[in-house]
């Protein structure tokens, strides 16, 4: 049986908000003192990266090009040498961790996938280890297509509730922050600092079971940042939820004025017997 799992890295997510210019985290899952001793060292790693579309709802600022889609573009993966996984004090270090202190490590092997239709680049039986991902966007200067920041992951990752070892893990990174090329409508004429996004595990419908995990992606809808009119509510047919009460006031109001005439016509007649 299989675990399905994604992991999950709330905590970093707001590592990024907290500093101006922040540095993606190493992506190791909800690992808290996992025991490295149960990681099976024999064991390949199938990971999928999965790119989300961009929001179909926003506008194209005068002087830009549209958007482009989710197919055709490439993320490489860098096994890098120097960080033995089973080893507890490497794990130790990837909080502090950044992605400019592997610029000068060794890349023991090098993989690469391009997304199909659905943004999915998926890499089979991937050797364990840490890897730095990059991604490269297709080569068609008619469109505008993000990318995202350069990523660090560990090939396993401790699954979404930290009790075991993932094999089969996917992962939605988050695009830079766009910039609109000078002189656009949408350029300010100032540069503001904006953090990169780390990529950001899309929780799934994990379904636990043993052995291996696989991530789901559930993408989250996206709200339009343009404002869309509502539509307007039928009211045909309303009225019928409504008791019809023009009948029965009348009936009731008559009913009500002969009773109080009754009632006054016995008052006279009792006062008269008793006079």
């Amino acid at each position: 049986m299989k675990t399905r799992t994604i992991a999950v890295l709330l905590a970093a997510t707001l590592a990024t908000v907290a500093h101006p210019i922040a540095d993606a985290a190493v992506v190791t899952g909800n690992y808290s003192g996992l025991p490295v001793e149960n990681i099976e060292t024999g064991r390949t790693v199938q990971l999928t990266i999965y790119k989300t579309a961009p929001n179909p709802f926003n506008d194209v600022p005068d002087g830009e090009l549209p958007p482009g889609g989710v197919a055709g573009a490439t993320f490489t993966v860098e096994r890098l040498g120097g960080y033995d996984l089973t080893d507890a004090a490497v794990w130790d270090t990837f909080p502090a961790l950044d992605i400019s202190d592997t610029e000068t490590a060794e890349i023991l092997d090098a993989y690469t996938a391009v997304t199909d239709a659905s943004g999915n680049a998926v890499f089979q039986a991937l050797p364990q280890g840490l890897y730095r991902v990059k991604e490269t966007a297709p080569d068609d200067p008619s469109k505008d297509y993000r990318v995202s920041a350069p990523f660090l992951i560990t090939l396993p990752v401790a699954d979404a509730d930290g009790s075991s070892w993932a094999y089969e893990v996917t992962i939605t990174p988050k695009n830079k922050p766009h910039q609109p090329p000078p002189g656009s409508s949408g350029s300010s004429g100032g540069v503001i600092p904006i953090p990169i996004p780390i990529p950001i595990p899309v929780p799934g419908d994990g379904h636990p079971s043993s052995g291996s995990s696989t991530g789901t992606t559930a993408q989250a809808p996206q709200k339009p940042e343009t404002p869309v009119e509502k539509a307007k509510q039928p009211t045909k047919g309303i009225a019928k939820y409504l008791p019809n009460t023009g009948a029965d006031v009348l009936m009731l109001t008559l009913i009500g004025a002969v009773l109080m005439l009754l009632g006054l016509a016995l008052l006279r007649r009792r006062r008269n017997n008793a006079g």
